[in-house]
């Protein structure tokens, strides 16, 4: 009987550790498969991981006894430094043999590091470290020899307190300076540690509710308020052609990492889709606080996102390659990280909470992002061309990869299939030029079959004319389906035009011989809708994008559609408030007839886009401009003769039409609420009988 006891307790916690390490394992992989990206679009879409953690540097491998003061990391040549409280660490890139500046002579005098908050390295060894209490930037030579202290710049005008957090160096030994609580810019410094200029000054941007209540406020209430300050910067960066990145310490603003050239100005790349780098966002907007930013020699750059502790990695095109970390105390995640660094092919990320140095290494996938854009940058387009289709193996969503391979077709003349990869990574430039090819090859190969044809419709309208001339006079052709076609015609042809030639007068005669047809003008609607989808379907990529396999057409049709409908109920409603004289019959041919022109420029312009290069893509945009103006001119008309308005009350009529609509709108969307929850209750009710039967 014990034998069985001890048998089965034996079998119970078999399984259960069986169950534990199948639930271990799944929460690993949930964390290793966490990875995402953006598409065109701005959607979030999962994503291979392109780089995962390697190793956590602890205090232990350095010979330390804690890394809890870190404050900044820094790679180049080799080796890794760190800024501490006390100290300034210098170690290999295997963490093994490690050096520590913590004391030195400056001059006959003993001096020590006190409280460093940013270090950066030049190509020829010198050390800068940022001693934010101290007040000045300390540089060391290539053996660590104090070589001078820079102190508080003499900048004309302006009285502060000098704290220096971040420093970098240019080639030419121009220092550039983020201070605490100098909202000019970045302080930049000559050579020799002069102060030249504020570089890339933050504009400050307050709200209309912040500028409205300032009008408002007395001056007491003025003297409260905090300062309309430009947001200060968090970190500083230099890349392989000088460029000075920095990061905002602003989550809110539109341009969180700026590329400032030698004259200051943010000379950021720019995408026709994708938001500037910029972290996580939704709708262009920015979720991440970016607290760091790091290059990269091969062009890339990356920033820290402290909110949700990720890295963002972008190319020198500053399109997003991939994401890593997240918080969380899983492997590979972060819990505070304050700092990063590219270490070659690899990016380490101090961590304060868990006082260590992660350090990530490329996955396969990774590695063949970062080739293929080391190929791409020493115009190895070929070799390029093979790895991004590696890419879009592991990962289809990854739209940087088509165009890559875009750039190459574009180059091998392989223009037909260059638009369509350019499309999907779309780069609207690239695109009109392969396109330009394209037509410029069919209208080469086509010209004498389309000379042919205008000849001929020449022909047979010449002929045309010479026939009626000469042909014996004749009657309007008599019969049911002849009188049909004439009314037709009258319907959708020449009523309209008389709309748009006379508009006065044919709206007049809309309200006094009820000329105008209901069912033409349903027709008129029903067209307008489906142009609409027609629009939103097919208009050319130079004009817009559209994620076209998600469209709804129900939607789209109904929410062209309706704002009109509820328009005509609300300038109906509005006018026998203010004595109009048009009924709701009137009003509804007035808008439909004034959606004529809009019908047939929409269609139009549809068609126009897609035969435009980027260039002509302007006149396309205007030709749907022109078709809205044109409604808003023959409704504000019609309106006007329906109504028996002045110009004036016509004006006011309109204005509270929409404000009619927005209650409209607003009582419908409360009486769906209350409906909706109303059926939610009897379902619930129903299904409570159900169980208790």
């Amino acid at each position: 009987m014990k034998r069985n006891n001890i048998k089965r307790y034996i079998i119970f916690l078999f399984a259960m550790m069986m169950l534990l390490s199948q639930t271990l394992s799944n929460i690993v992989i949930a964390a290793e498969d966490t990875s995402y990206s953006y598409t065109i679009l701005g959607e979030e879409v999962p994503a291979p991981n392109a780089y995962e953690l390697e190793r956590s540097v602890r205090a232990s491998d350095l010979g330390l006894d804690s890394l809890a003061s870190m404050s900044d990391i820094f790679y180049r040549n080799g080796k890794i430094y760190i800024t501490m409280t006390g100290k300034v660490v210098i170690t290999d890139s295997d963490f093994t043999h490690g050096e520590i500046i913590s004391t030195y002579k400056r001059g006959s005098q003993d001096s020590a590091v006190k409280n460093p908050t940013g270090i950066f390295v030049t190509k020829d060894n010198h050390i800068y470290i940022a001693e934010q209490d101290a007040g000045e930037i300390v540089e060391f030579d290539e053996n660590h020899n104090f070589v001078r202290a820079i102190g508080r710049p003499d900048i004309t005008g302006l009285t502060f307190t000098y704290a220096p957090t971040k420093v970098v160096v240019d080639e030419v030994g121009r220092i550039y300076v983020k201070a605490k609580s100098i909202y000019e810019g970045i302080i930049e410094l000559s050579p020799e540690g002069e102060f030249n200029r504020f570089v890339g000054a933050n504009e400050v941007n307050p709200s209309i509710t912040d500028r409205f209540y300032r009008m408002i406020a007395t001056e007491e209430q003025i003297s409260r308020m905090q300062l309309w300050l430009p947001t200060d910067y968090s970190d500083l960066a230099l890349d392989k052609d000088g460029f000075l990145f920095a990061t905002v310490n602003d989550s809110s603003s539109s341009e969180p990492v700026r590329k400032l050239n030698s004259k200051g100005k943010d000379v950021m790349p720019e995408s026709d889709f994708e938001p500037r780098p910029m972290g996580d966002f939704k709708a262009g907007s920015s979720l991440s606080l970016l607290s760091s930013v790091a290059c990269a020699e091969d062009g890339r750059f990356a920033v820290l996102d402290v909110n949700n502790s990720r890295v963002f990695v972008y190319s020198e095109d500053a399109h997003l390659m991939y994401i890593l970390g997240g918080s969380g105390r899983t492997k590979g995640n972060l819990n505070s990280p304050i700092d990063l660094a590219f270490m070659n092919d690899k990016i380490l990320v101090v961590d304060l909470v868990t006082q260590t140095i992660e350090v990530y290494q490329e996955t396969e996938y990774g590695a063949l992002i970062n080739s293929a854009l080391n190929d791409q940058a020493s115009y190895n387009y070929e070799a390029a061309y093979e790895k991004w289709n590696d890419v879009l193996k592991i990962n289809p969503n990854f739209y940087y990869a088509n165009l890559g391979i875009a750039k190459y077709q574009l180059r091998q003349g392989m223009y037909q299939r260059a638009m369509e990869n350019f499309e999907k990574g779309g780069v609207r430039n690239y695109y009109s030029i392969a396109y330009s090819y394209v037509r410029d090859n069919w209208m080469n190969n086509n010209f004498a079959r389309i000379i042919s044809i205008i000849a001929l419709i020449v022909v047979l309208v010449i002929a045309k004319k010479i026939y009626r001339h000469f042909r014996p006079k004749q009657g309007p052709l008599k019969g049911k389906v002849w009188d049909i076609l004439r009314k037709i015609k009258y319907e959708a042809v020449t009523w309209p035009m008389k709309v748009f030639s006379t508009p006065f007068k044919a709206f007049d005669a809309v309200k006094m011989d009820k000329d105008g047809s209901v069912v033409m003008c349903v027709i008129i609607l029903i067209a307008f809708a489906w142009v609409s989808l027609i629009k939103e379907r097919y208009t050319g990529f130079l004009v817009a994008f559209v994620d076209k396999d998600n469209i709804n057409p129900v939607m789209v049709m109904a929410s062209a559609v309706l704002p009109y409908l509820i328009f005509i109920v609300s300038s109906w409603a509005v006018g026998v408030l203010v004595n109009g004289k048009g009924n709701m019959v009137d009003i509804f041919k007035v808008i439909s007839y004034s959606l004529y022109p809009v019908v047939i420029l929409n269609l139009v312009g549809t068609l126009l886009s897609n035969i435009v290069t980027e260039d002509e893509a302007a006149l396309v945009s205007g030709i749907f401009v022109v078709a809205y103006v044109f409604f808003v001119f023959y409704a504000f008309i019609g309106l006007i003769m329906v109504h028996q308005y002045t110009f004036t009350k016509n004006v006011g009529a309109i204005l509270l039409s929409f404000v009619a609509m927005l209650i409209i709108i607003f009582i419908t969307l409360l009486l769906v609420t209350l409906l909706s929850g109303f059926i939610t209750d009897i379902v619930t009710i129903f299904n409570e009988f159900k169980m208790l039967m």
